[in-house]
């Protein structure tokens, strides 16, 4: 039957599909407070994990004590402080402070876009106003932190599975990357 022709499999159209969907569901029906600050504190248990693996990330977020910094993105707005110790700590839930002393904002862009610039290694769109210093402290922890997976895998399944299950990613990765840029040399996906 010559009636019915999906289009190929795209897992990144898909995607970015999927996340447009989600970024208009959002702007409709904004999730409740409650579940924005209990996701923020998921998000900052793995933050502050990541961060008390790299002591030096601690130390130059430790320059910025009790500052505070607001993230806002659609309808979200959550504010956080960093703790005397260099992490990171939810204000309390409906307390939002005066004036921020970092503010980042993220464009309304579709989020689809923001998702592709995630997989080409590119930073999101985000506006940035309020204390240049601690931006800048931001910036180096965006550029240099990252969580070292397989050390907490073989925490918890010991060394080899953890070193298996890394080789396995890193050739997963290797085989996306591959099928993207033969796919970009075809004329296909970028």
């Amino acid at each position: 039957m010559t009636w019915f022709n999906p289009p190929p499999a795209d897992p990144q159209a898909w995607m970015a599909t999927l996340a447009n969907v989600g970024q208009q569901w959002a702007r409709r029906a904004p999730p409740p407070v409650w579940l924005q600050h209990d996701l923020l504190n998921r998000v900052l248990l793995l933050a502050n994990h990541v961060l008390g693996q790299h002591p030096a990330a601690c130390k130059r977020l430790q320059r910025h004590q009790q500052k505070t910094v607001a993230l806002h993105a659609e309808s979200v707005a959550l504010y956080l402080r960093i703790s005397n110790a260099g992490l990171l700590q939810p204000l309390a839930m409906g307390h939002t402070p005066e004036a921020a002393d970092l503010v980042l904002r993220m464009p309304s862009t579709p989020w689809g876009e923001t998702l592709q610039r995630w997989q080409e290694g590119l930073p999101p769109d985000v506006e940035v106003t309020g204390d240049v210093m601690l931006a800048a402290e931001i910036g180096w922890l965006r550029e240099h932190v990252r969580w070292d997976i397989e050390e907490d895998v073989a925490r918890l399944l010991g060394d080899v599975p953890a070193a298996a299950l890394g080789r396995l990613v890193r050739g997963l990765e290797q085989a996306v990357r591959g099928w993207r840029q033969r796919q970009a040399a075809q004329g296909g996906v970028t």
